[in-house]
């Protein structure tokens, strides 16, 4: 490169560069450049207008949703845009970002993804002031970092690239992958729901999941990239085919540096990613609890003769916690002092001899505890009484059980129709004894031990013939009775009433012999 003649600048009297290799989604170094005096060629060089900024490298396979301008030493009202020229030869213009950075971040601002040309300068619209500094960063992050946990609202089922958890996959949710990505896969939804708007200004929903590599890396090569977003744009514009050859057809064509081909379909449903609700009993000890998304299901098995029948339509209106565990010999120790079960010896397993007030008084402490009003109260002759409106713990409604049991699912247990032992301790793999939460396969909500393990107390009174009365929306059971729900199975039963629309019940004062837990719910609003 020629040499030039520098513009007076402050700060520094020699070069200085600082160059951070940080692998993007096309392993393109960022580079930072500060001019300064010295009469050697620094990196960059500003023209005389200081409308040009030239670099003494030149920049390739970069793309669109990668490459970032970042430029700082300057006012907090100065504005300008630059300009990227595409492998096609049309020019594009980066605008400022919504970005964590002290600075003007310039990025991208529409939701076509395009390679840019291999330059070594930028033209920009407004003169850079003296000091500038000027940086080229790909924001598309390293594989080795740590993805954000899922955060996830539901509406329905998580899918795979469906943001803002409607059952969609449109423009507003490629929007909200490329402002994710562009933020430096940021875990702050306001600062994506900003970006998004910066690229997208029709976006219609807001981010409610962030993505992550387990859940919506569509090529499977272990990150979400430009790669991913550019087969699902593929996937909308073929019109949602389930073909991969004619997705990364396509894709190749939005986008040709896309690689590998599409292993997981953008609208899949998605198991075992759920939202979580952690709530601290001690300094060492968590409930966990899942967010249950609002919906429609069939209650009942029409092939469980008696008080299963009939299957009728029940809708949960609002969505729900329940928890992701059976309550825990170590949990209901915390609360209580003391530890209701046959089997002593490991605290993670669930407590086995609760009976159904031991359950009611577990959900009464934890409101208290954690500052909430209670759900449950007792009247003149010792029964339970709940208010469903309070914000407290509580146990599910049979309902409530049977829809975050069922996960979505139709079949005789909620992971088919076929028994399978590998989610569920019963009478044919027990070894005498419960074993500790959480080692069977969870459910599609993320629920571990729905079948099996120990039977659950729900809220409701028991009446066989309950399901023919029952209300469509929000059934809290019959008003009076005798014997409260119980569902599940436990370690001792047969694998017939290990079914997700199998009921029994009992009297709530009796404990049984090692084999009754429960697991508590509460409102999610």
């Amino acid at each position: 490169m020629k040499k030039m003649t520098l513009i007076t600048l402050f700060l520094f009297s020699a070069i200085l560069l600082t160059v951070f290799y940080i692998s993007g989604c096309n392993r393109v170094d960022n580079e930072t450049g500060v001019v300064t005096q010295s009469s050697e060629s620094p990196v960059p060089v500003f023209s005389a207008s200081r409308s040009t900024v030239a670099f003494n490298r030149s920049y390739s396979s970069l793309d669109s949703v990668g490459i970032q301008i970042r430029i700082s030493n300057v006012a907090p009202d100065y504005l300008t845009t630059a300009v990227v020229m595409t492998d096609k030869g049309v020019e594009k213009t980066l605008a400022k970002a919504t970005n964590p950075f002290n600075g003007l971040t310039l990025g991208y601002n529409n939701i076509d993804i395009f390679t840019i040309a291999t330059f070594s300068a930028l033209r920009f619209s407004n003169p850079l002031p003296e000091g500038a500094k000027v940086e080229i960063y790909n924001a598309c992050s390293s594989l080795s970092q740590v993805q954000p946990k899922i955060r996830a609202s539901y509406s329905g089922f998580r899918r795979r690239m469906d943001v803002d958890d409607n059952q969609v996959v449109n423009t507003n949710d490629l929007a909200m992958l490329l402002a994710w990505i562009q933020t430096s896969r940021s875990a702050n939804p306001s600062l994506i729901q900003a970006r998004t708007l910066e690229i997208f200004p029709g976006c219609t929903t807001t981010v409610a999941t962030i993505p992550a590599a387990l859940a919506d890396d569509l090529n499977n090569d272990g990150i979400v990239d430009t790669s991913d977003v550019a087969l699902a744009m593929a996937w909308v514009q073929i019109g949602r085919l389930s073909s991969p050859s004619l997705v990364l057809q396509r894709a190749l064509e939005i986008y040709p540096l896309a690689t590998g081909t599409l292993v997981h379909f953008p609208d899949e449903a998605l198991p075992y990613l759920t939202g979580v609700l952690k709530v601290s009993l001690s300094a060492t000890l968590d409930l966990l609890m899942v967010k249950i998304p609002s919906g429609t299901f069939a209650m009942g098995n029409a092939n469980i003769a008696g008080d299963a029948i009939p299957v009728h339509n029940v809708t949960i209106s609002k969505p729900f916690y329940i928890g992701m565990y059976d309550v825990t010999q170590a949990q209901f120790m915390q609360a209580l002092n003391t530890d209701p079960t046959a089997f002593p010896g490991d605290s993670n397993r669930p407590v086995d001899k609760a009976a159904y007030f031991d359950a009611v008084n577990f959900c009464n402490w934890l409101s208290d505890y954690t500052g909430l009003n209670r759900c449950f109260t007792y009247d003149a002759s010792g029964s339970a009484i709940c208010d469903f409106t309070a914000n407290g713990y509580r146990l599910p409604t049979e309902a409530e059980w049977e829809y975050a049991c069922r996960a979505g699912s139709f079949s005789e247990y909620y992971w088919g129709d076929a028994f399978d032992s590998a989610f569920a301790w019963y009478s044919g793999n027990w070894p005498g004894y419960t074993h500790p939460v959480g080692t069977r396969n969870p459910n599609n909500f993320g629920l571990y031990d729905m079948s099996g393990l120990v039977w659950e107390w729900c809220w409701d009174w028991y009446d066989s013939n309950y399901y023919s009365v029952s209300p469509s929306t929000d059934p809290t059971g019959p008003a009076t009775g005798t014997n409260r729900i119980l569902r599940g199975g436990s370690w001792g039963s047969l694998a017939p009433n290990l079914r997700a629309g199998y009921r029994t019940y009992d009297v709530p004062t009796n404990p049984s012999g090692g084999s009754y837990g429960f697991r508590v719910a509460r409102n999610a609003n």
